[in-house]
């Protein structure tokens, strides 16, 4: 989906009503059995990802969606949005799942193809 498409989603300033608006295009992302880039998610949310804070912003709310989600015994829906250059999602939700007791092994790539598996097939 392009950006322009997530920004008709409704671009969003960062709030209260910031994670269940990005909650809500993370579900609708898994459902189309589609993945997200970071720098697409960033403009929906009104953030850039060429900015530093900005893609600590990102991370940190899909850390709160993922961890919303383990705590309803669900995959990271956070697992459809990678890098774009990388083709996965980096380090930080294998760190989150370690931490909340959902990854184990020390592969954070395995673990990351099993979320985006397990969350597609669950929505």
């Amino acid at each position: 989906m392009a950006a322009t498409q997530l920004a008709e989603l409704g671009a969003l300033p960062l709030g209260r009503s910031t994670a269940p608006r990005a909650n809500r295009a993370l579900v609708q992302a898994a459902r189309q059995r589609d993945i997200r880039f970071y720098s697409h998610v960033g403009p929906m949310l009104r953030l850039n990802f060429e900015s530093l804070a900005d893609r600590n912003r990102i991370g940190h709310l899909l850390g709160e969606i993922s961890e919303l989600e383990n705590e309803s015994w669900r995959p990271f829906l956070s697992s459809v949005v990678c890098y774009k250059d990388m083709l996965s999602p980096g380090p930080g939700p294998y760190r989150l799942g370690v931490e909340l007791g959902a990854a184990w092994g020390g592969d954070d790539l395995a673990f990351a193809i099993r979320q985006v598996r397990e969350t597609l097939d669950s929505w």
